[in-house]
């Protein structure tokens, strides 16, 4: 628009109060939704947008107190109430707190949670127990042991309520909606450990979900 605007100097002499207004207001919403990531970001991960990145992303038009005055507002506006936390927050926590160097586990729960996002049969469960479930059942197919203790003590369930949840996961898999193909090519990759084509070739072995607890041995094969 800019070199448009440059070869039309006509238009900018006759309407230059209305452009300038326009990209004030452009600028204006830079700001904001700069201000809405970093809102989304401090919530929703570990690491946190810098102010630097902010207003290098808004050609240093701003502040630093332009950016905290505009998520201080929406956040008064929203009255601090930002919404229910996802399942990824209780993976996050599973995982680093019992299991930390299995990222195996971690990155095959995240593979099941993404892939039944568009099946509307999860919508009303918690999002605790859907990443207790996706969690237990990567757990199951790695065959890395059971759902001990101390894995009940930090995710508050126990391997019988997450039986039949594990159950519809895997169900909801081998039905897969059309928006699960994309995931399935995402966890394909080599950064992904190639998960997808794992869980793709399990039940060719046999795989099955015990419908009890059995110790260190949770799989039938």
């Amino acid at each position: 628009m800019i070199e448009y605007l440059a070869d039309h100097n006509e238009i900018v002499s006759e309407y230059k109060d209305e452009i300038f207004e326009y990209m004030r207001e452009l600028q204006a919403s830079a700001r904001r939704y700069c201000s809405a990531l970093s809102i989304a970001v401090k919530y929703e991960d570990r690491e946190v947008v810098t102010i630097k990145s902010l207003q290098k992303l808004c050609g240093d038009s701003y502040q630093a107190e332009d950016f905290l005055e505009v998520e201080i507002y929406m956040l008064d506006k929203l009255r601090y109430r930002l919404g229910w936390p996802g399942p990824l927050i209780f993976l996050r926590r599973i995982n680093e707190e019992i299991d930390e160097m299995e990222s195996r586990a971690g990155i095959l729960a995240k593979y099941f949670l993404e892939a039944i996002l568009p099946d509307k049969r999860f919508v009303a469960e918690r999002p605790s127990i859907t990443a207790a479930a996706a969690y237990c059942l990567a757990r199951c197919m790695l065959g890395i042991g059971g759902w001990t203790l101390l894995h009940v003590r930090i995710s508050e369930y126990s391997y019988s309520q997450l039986y039949l949840l594990m159950v519809a996961i895997l169900g909801s898999l081998n039905q897969p909606q059309e928006s699960y193909f994309a995931v399935f090519n995402k966890y394909c990759l080599g950064q992904n450990l190639r998960v997808a084509h794992f869980v793709k070739k399990k039940p060719e072995s046999g795989f099955v979900i015990e419908d009890q607890y059995l110790g260190s041995n949770v799989l039938r094969s």
